[in-house]
């Protein structure tokens, strides 16, 4: 029979998928109120405020979890990912690199490592990072996100595009990698292939500056001037 812990920690999660994370952290706390040491409740209360944008305090409560129990892989690659969002990128390193240790299939762990080092400027071996996160989970179109867009900083357009393009083939409604795959046909002179890109884009996050600006630089590459002039001025009221 399941402890009365283990109920309230199954109703936290619930709640917690079901997006309600105001109502999670409320359980959670309630947890931790009868036994301050649960490591679950500490770590997914840690991430309910990495998801609620508190950095700050999701580092608290994931460290303190990972101080009760050693061996959590996803506490640790959680630790990265919010060590990451703080720039502190060595120490997002470490973390990421102790949950791989644990668990070296952790895809996810892979992705974070490889996020971290590209904010460190290790971009080559971010590169092998984040092909091994895609390798472990070939339909993950984050995965494949990440690496478009790492190609796409090296300036390796062809790679670039064609890991954007299977990411859309995966996610067609992502509009950061409909831009990005635009900004690889821009920069190869594919102008009508990159207009196409950047109007997805748009038509999915209408309020996207950065497209509307791309969008007015492929315009006035196709000399439409007038049309070019316009998309600029939207990015800019943006």
């Amino acid at each position: 029979m399941l402890s009365t812990i283990d109920k309230l920690f199954a109703r936290a999660l619930e709640k917690h998928q079901a997006g309600d994370f105001q109502a999670a952290a409320l359980e959670y706390r309630k947890i931790l109120a009868r036994q301050k040491n649960h490591a679950d409740s500490l770590h997914h209360l840690g991430i309910v405020h990495l998801q609620l944008g508190q950095i700050v305090k999701a580092v608290r409560f994931i460290e303190l979890s990972i101080k009760e129990n050693l061996l959590q892989p996803n506490a640790l690659s959680n630790l990265g990912y919010a060590f990451n969002a703080l720039g502190r990128f060595e120490a997002a390193m470490r973390a990421c690199e102790q949950a791989i240790a644990l668990e070296p299939s952790h895809a996810g762990c892979w992705a974070n490592l490889g996020n971290a080092q590209k904010n460190a400027g290790l971009v080559v071996t971010a590169r092998s990072s984040y092909h091994r996160a895609y390798e472990l989970e070939p339909s993950n179109a984050g995965y494949l996100y990440n690496l478009g867009n790492l190609y796409c900083h090296q300036r390796i357009f062809d790679k670039a595009a064609a890991y954007l393009t299977k990411c859309l083939m995966i996610e067609p409604r992502f509009p950061e990698a409909h831009n990005n795959l635009g900004v690889c046909y821009l920069k190869t002179n594919n102008l009508i292939s990159a207009l196409e890109s950047f109007e997805k884009s748009i038509k999915l996050k209408p309020y996207y500056a950065e497209a509307w600006n791309n969008r007015g630089i492929a315009l006035n590459g196709l000399n439409r001037h007038e049309e070019s002039l316009t998309s600029c001025d939207r990015s800019i009221e943006l």
